[in-house]
């Protein structure tokens, strides 16, 4: 996908103003999937962090699938997807990205 700017525009850091104003586009239009980090991102021990519940809410809503990573080797994929739902984020084990999966 190539991005153009009219001739004369600044080059000035998009940080100046959101990025759908410096791009004309919606900053997640092509983003079809949503990969958030848990520990320490998500969740803190057993606490959701302020409005995670709601960000998948609204990630899902907007047609975008969610999937967890973890960087924990002592759980599978089942029991982090249980925790989830223990907190109030409904998921499945297939959305959980782990570093290893024993069979």
């Amino acid at each position: 996908m190539t991005r153009e700017r009219a001739v004369g525009a600044p080059s000035a850091p998009a940080a100046a103003k959101p990025l759908a104003a410096t791009t004309g586009a919606a900053p997640l239009a092509d983003v079809d999937t949503v990969f958030l980090d848990l520990d320490g991102c998500v969740w803190f021990g057993d606490r959701l962090a302020d409005g995670a519940i709601e960000l998948v809410r609204d990630l899902r809503d907007s047609g975008r699938r969610v999937g967890f990573v973890t960087n924990t080797s002592n759980s599978r994929a089942e029991q982090v997807a249980s925790k989830l739902r223990r907190l109030g984020i409904p998921t499945r084990a297939e959305d959980v990205v782990m570093p290893i999966e024993v069979l």
